[in-house]
């Protein structure tokens, strides 16, 4: 069987890794309508306290980010 990075990425949304869920999201090249919530959760996870002092909550933005890779490829 033929691992995939798209098979990769169900593995750790449904494991619960947000971390290496969206790492990997954001290496896709083609997210449509979740590109723009999935690559704020990276640079969210990567400058936690930056999107603090914005008034952004990092975690919401990583949830955020997990529910529209889950809405893009609909599991």
């Amino acid at each position: 069987m033929v691992i995939t990075k798209l098979s990769r990425l169900k593995d750790f949304v449904e494991a619960g890794d947000d971390l290496k869920a969206i790492r990997l999201a954001a290496s896709f090249w083609d997210l449509g309508n979740a590109k723009t919530a999935v690559h704020r959760a990276a640079a969210a996870m990567t400058s936690p306290e930056l999107y603090r002092q914005m008034g952004e909550d990092p975690d919401l933005l990583v949830t955020d980010g997990i529910e529209a890779i889950k809405e893009r490829y609909k599991w």
